[in-house]
This record gives C-alpha cells, structure tokens and sequence, in this order.
C-alpha cells in the first residue's frame, strides 16, 4: 500500500510541474519558461518509468501520416 501511495505521489508532483509550466506559459501558449524549469521538468520526465511497444500498424500508418512519409507493406 505504501508504494501505491507513493506512485501517487510521485505523479501528482509531475503534474503539478506540468501546471506551473502551462502556467509560464500563459492563456495563449506565447509566454516563457524559465530554463531552469524546463531543465528540471526534462529531467524528470526522462526519468519516469515508460513502457516503449513496437506501435501498431494502425498507429504507425496514423504517424507516417502526420509526417508524410510513404508506408512501408
């Protein structure tokens, strides 16, 4: 119980630097982040634990789309 608590936890305090981070950067998206804080939050995010699967072929048409690239058969 202990180590979902502190997962939970753990994610708060990443969201909540994702909220000061929107909030630097204002209503309209055009403000700035201090360096030091996006450095910071960087960090953290690489740090997270993250699963990384082959993407679908649905998901992977869907990028090459976005990116125009052909799609291989």
């Amino acid at each position: 119980m202990l180590e979902l608590l502190w997962e939970i936890h753990r994610l708060r305090a990443t969201i909540s630097r994702a909220n000061q981070i929107r909030n630097f950067l204002g209503a309209n998206g055009h403000g700035a982040v201090p360096s030091s804080v996006w450095g910071c939050f960087m960090q953290e995010l690489d740090a997270e634990p993250c699963l990384t699967d082959k993407p679908t072929q649905r998901q992977q048409a869907v990028v090459d789309k976005i990116l125009n690239r052909p799609r291989e058969s």
